[in-house]
């Protein structure tokens, strides 16, 4: 949430339309990112905002 600034209902809304990286579960009740899935759903947004292909 720090990196992106979405709030994590926004987040999860984005991970049920496949827009955003799935979380990787860490224990029964914790999950995290990987910095890299971050990083590239980031500059992706970064490029379309530019106009830059896929």
């Amino acid at each position: 949430m720090d990196r992106t600034a979405l709030t994590r209902s926004t987040l999860y809304a984005l991970i049920k339309r496949d827009e955003f990286p799935s979380p990787v579960r860490l224990t029964a009740t914790a999950v995290a990112w990987p910095e890299i899935s971050v990083d590239n759903w980031i500059q992706g947004r970064i490029d379309a905002a530019n106009g830059v292909a896929e």
